[in-house]
């Protein structure tokens, strides 16, 4: 960030890496101002059937269905309980799959949920409410924003070619230059 107390802004601060083929020149254009960052702590309502699909940071969940069969280690059944965990796949961007079942319970009349979190994805996964007319669910995603920075890389192939180039002008030239010298005194002579 600018040090110099002007109101936002990068510093140019750029790199160079030289290889024997290449130049390798990278900067950072853009980072995340911390203060600027909108709250990522609320769920975003999603209302799904069997077999829709809800796209997520780096993945998507598919939404597979209900299960009555209920065993969470969070849930002790009592008696008159009506549970449901919704069956979902997170699947993510490097093709592996994790199974996501938040529950939902009535209990005395009231509508109970414990939601799911998958730790690795930063994902949380909340079954707020079943729609059976429609045979889908509403669910609470939230996932919070992740912090990046944009950063530019520009490769110069065969630069070397360029500075050897430029040196034998340069040597060419001192050259010339002698040669026409000497050339001039012996005229001279």
């Amino acid at each position: 960030m600018n040090p110099k107390g002007q109101e936002g802004g990068m510093s140019a601060n750029p790199d160079s890496k030289h290889y024997l083929t290449k130049d390798v020149f990278t900067y950072v254009t853009s980072v995340i101002d911390p203060s600027k960052r909108e709250d990522t702590n609320t769920y975003k309502k999603h209302t799904v059937k069997i077999g829709d699909t809800v796209f997520v940071n780096r993945g998507y969940i598919i939404f597979r269905g209900f299960n009555t069969a209920v065993n969470h280690p969070q849930y002790a059944p009592q008696q008159g309980d009506i549970v449901v965990t919704a069956e979902l796949t997170l699947k993510s961007l490097g093709g592996d799959s994790m199974r996501v079942a938040p529950l939902y319970y009535i209990r005395n009349n009231f509508e109970n949920y414990i939601e799911d979190t998958i730790a690795e994805k930063r994902t949380y996964v909340r079954l707020s409410k079943i729609l059976p007319e429609e045979n889908g669910a509403e669910l609470m995603i939230r996932q919070p924003d992740e912090d990046y920075i944009v950063m530019k890389a520009i490769l110069f192939p065969y630069i070397n070619v360029l500075w050897l180039g430029i040196i034998v002008m340069v040597i060419g030239f001192f050259i010339s230059m002698a040669n026409r010298i000497t050339k001039k005194e012996k005229a001279k002579a």
